[in-house]
């Protein structure tokens, strides 16, 4: 399919903001600007009360802090043919290599124009929870993307397998074959490709090595996914996040995959035999466990993979002992934890989807997060930001349901949707400032090219004999240093040399630079804090004069290239900073 950039902002522009085009650049003509009139009244003029209110209000709770209300019945209909229409015009009036595409046969196997009515409420159920509802109306039925992850209820499964003081459980249904529904209603509606064959087609095309065509693959991939995970209050567990080696606390998990327990009839001979991997098989099961070495810093697990194919399950744990404890039947469930039986009042116990955060998870995310910015050298007040965000968090316990007419969501929380959104509002603008300081390096070799680039001649123009030289203002020699270590880091990924020595000669010609001059003419190194980069924060102290002068004043080079004179109170804490920073 071929399109022309503009062809497809003018397509963009139809569709997403109404903007009635004839051509790109074009002024709207009258029979146009009616049309835009016509959609958005048809859209937003309805007078007559909404029929679906009542069949949305019934899920939700009134009176509480948060209630909202939308009814779109029809509202994609006509955004679709609006779209259409201005396509045809476009196609028809520029001769724009724009395909003769049916948008609604694109978009009707999506299942969201099957969407008539959303709605969502918050009410507290003590001084600090919130029992929060959502419920989106589809009065025939989930179809297409909506079924993807489920379309009848059942009882939920997770509540008789995750451990009693499990931190994060999480069951979801999945039906990817609704991918492959999904494909087929749109297929016929694309453009057809040169010599491309039907989508029946290339799905019954067999797999290599699996003895399966495509079709067949997607259809049994359907079944839910069980997982359960527990924290150690006393072990911990360094692991590399970001470059940088974090401490978090030990933890188990448990991936519990019901209805996919073919896969390992189909890939499980290629496993290898011996080696780590210790395979026992009686009743239709098979267990692989693999040993780790001791005295490594991953030694306290040993992975269990499980293939229980009387059951068509696969489940994968860190542990036989975890395994064996979220097994039905065996010790103490969630259901009996103080915590999740203060989250779960009100839930429904039949469902798609059920996740369950406990409390502390706050607590432990925190520290880790909290960790790893040190690690990172993040600026000053960052954690301050992720505290904030925190401290509003609480544990979460949340059902979705399909109904009849319908999915429904209810979840307990700490949080309700007006206060969700509030805390997002107030933190992104600060979050955002802090992704800022991700780039910062990049943004500060951009600007040391451009300088070097405009003062490659500083450093060679110092390089003439400086013996005798007349006292001067260190300054100038500190500027010339700073350009050099500049250019260091360009050629060094943004880091600056371990010793001020290591500029001579490809960086600095004249190693005199590197000397100050007392009043008496004896000559002393420069202060240089080493160990930073271009990246460093808050434009620390990188040079400074050995000793204050008469007036207890001492000359600082910055990162930003500049020089000034400041007191020995602010030189030592700006001495303190800098070397934080290189730790």
């Amino acid at each position: 399919m071929k399109f022309r950039a503009t062809v497809l902002s003018c397509q963009v522009s139809a569709l997403g903001l109404l903007i009635p085009l004839t051509s790109c650049g074009d002024k709207p003509t009258e029979p146009a600007a009616k049309e835009v009139k016509r959609v958005v009244a048809a859209i937003d003029g309805k007078a007559k009360p909404s029929s679906h209110f009542v069949d949305v209000a019934k899920h939700l709770d009134q009176g509480g802090i948060f209630y909202g209300y939308i009814d779109i019945d029809g509202d994609l209909n006509r955004l679709l043919e609006f779209g259409q229409k201005a396509m045809d015009t476009i196609r028809d009036e520029t001769g724009a290599d724009i395909p003769d595409l049916n948008l609604d046969g694109l978009v009707s196997p999506l299942g969201l124009k099957d969407i008539t009515a959303m709605g969502a409420s918050s009410v507290g159920t003590s001084a600090d929870s919130y029992r929060n509802q959502m419920f989106i109306h589809t009065p025939e039925g989930a179809k297409g993307l909506m079924t993807l992850f489920g379309k009848e209820s059942s009882p939920l499964l997770a509540l008789n397998a995750a451990p009693a003081g499990s931190d994060i459980v999480i069951e979801q249904e999945f039906r990817l074959n609704a991918l492959k529904e999904v494909a087929l209603g749109i297929w016929p509606h694309l453009p057809p490709e040169a010599g491309a064959p039907p989508l029946e087609q290339m799905l019954q095309m067999e797999i290599p090595n699996v003895g399966m065509t495509a079709s067949e693959v997607i259809d049994k991939m359907n079944g839910r996914a069980l997982f359960s995970a527990k924290f150690s209050d006393t072990e911990k567990l360094t692991v590399p996040i970001d470059g940088n080696m974090v401490t978090i606390p030990a933890f188990d998990f448990t991936l519990d995959l019901r209805g996919l327990g073919w896969i390992f009839e189909k890939f499980g001979p290629m496993i290898p035999q011996g080696g780590p991997f210790q395979r026992e098989e009686a009743d239709g099961v098979t267990t692989l466990t693999m040993q780790v070495p001791p005295n490594t810093p991953f030694s306290m697990f040993q992975p269990v993979l499980i293939h229980d194919q009387p059951n068509n399950r696969l489940v994968l744990s860190t542990t036989p002992a975890f395994l064996a404890a979220c097994e039905e039947g065996n010790g103490e469930k969630i259901t009996s934890d103080a915590s999740y039986v203060a989250l779960s009042q009100g839930l429904p116990t039949e469902g798609n989807a059920f996740s369950y955060f406990s409390p502390r998870l706050k607590d432990i995310l925190g520290t880790v997060v909290k960790d790893a910015m040190a690690q990172e050298g993040a600026p000053e007040g960052a954690t301050k930001i992720v505290d904030f965000v925190l401290e509003s968090l609480g544990g979460v316990a949340s059902v979705s349901a399909h109904t009849e007419d319908g999915i429904h969501t209810v979840a307990n929380s700490g949080q309700s949707f007006k206060s969700s959104a509030a805390v997002a509002l107030m933190v992104f603008p600060a979050a955002a400032l802090m992704g800022a300081r991700t780039t910062q390096a990049n943004l500060m070799n951009a600007q040391l090219a451009a300088e070097a680039a405009q003062t490659q001649d500083l450093v060679q123009a110092d390089s003439r004999p400086q013996t005798g030289r007349e006292v001067k203002d260190p300054s100038e020699d500190m500027v010339t240093i700073l350009t050099a270590m500049k250019q260091h880091a360009l050629k060094n990924n943004g880091a600056f040399p371990d010793t001020l020595t290591d500029l001579v000669p490809d960086y600095l010609t004249d190693e005199s630079a590197l000397k100050w001059r007392k009043p008496n003419g004896e000559e002393t190194a420069l202060v240089y804090f080493s160990g930073l980069s271009v990246s460093a924060t808050g434009n620390p102290v990188l040079l400074a004069t050995p000793e204050p002068d008469g007036n207890d004043q001492r000359t600082v080079g910055r990162l930003d290239g500049t020089t000034e004179q400041i007191s020995e109170d602010d030189f030592f804490k700006a001495a303190r900073a800098a070397i934080e920073q290189s730790q």
